[in-house]
């Protein structure tokens, strides 16, 4: 049983610095992100900083949500149309190991696309779902760096996989550069 006095903490341990506008043409054409987006928990009990709690990996899940930021820089983000985001905006916690070789609580999105071109934000949350309590508590938040959709005419390119994922790729982790998905 895990104590009340456990803190969670959200990072964002790779983030997205750039992507090509998927358009609203075609719902099957999704143009991912890159680099793809990975999160991670961390708990504290008091000064003590845990890494991998084994029985709370089956039972959190982060929840990304698309912030569009305005032209004029002095309105908040707003959180853009669900149309605007593609792919799998939930994901289940996977215990991997980091290029240190340490163990973590990882939260890894690889097929996130966006319609249309501008600049936005992604703001996670890590939600516990255990079983036996009547609602799923957000217990941490974080947002990425600001990142930009462009335009075909104006994309700089592909970002390959970058040194962590492809060490996730290595335990087992699929990775997307380009993503057809076909609705049903």
């Amino acid at each position: 049983m895990i104590s009340n006095s456990l803190k969670y903490e959200l990072q964002v341990v790779q983030a997205p610095e750039r992507g090509r506008m998927s358009g609203f043409a075609n719902p099957k054409d999704v143009r991912i992100i890159g680099p793809h987006l990975i999160t991670r928990a961390v708990f504290y009990k008091g000064d003590e900083r845990i890494v991998v709690l084994p029985e709370k990996a089956s039972t959190l899940v982060c929840k990304a949500v698309l912030l569009e930021i305005s032209p004029d820089s002095t309105n908040a983000p707003q959180i853009s149309n669900d149309a605007n985001f593609l792919g799998n905006t939930t994901t289940c916690c996977s215990v991997l190991q980091d290029l240190t070789g340490e163990f973590g609580m990882f939260f890894i999105f690889p097929d996130l696309g966006v319609r249309a071109p501008g600049q936005y934000r992604i703001k996670c949350f890590l939600i516990d779902v255990q079983l036996g309590i009547e609602s799923f508590p957000v217990r941490a938040s974080c947002e990425t760096n600001l990142f930009e959709i462009h335009s075909p005419k104006t994309f700089p390119g592909t970002l390959g996989l970058t040194p962590l994922s492809r060490c996730f790729s290595e335990q087992g982790v699929v990775f997307n550069i380009s993503k057809r998905i076909k609705y049903s």
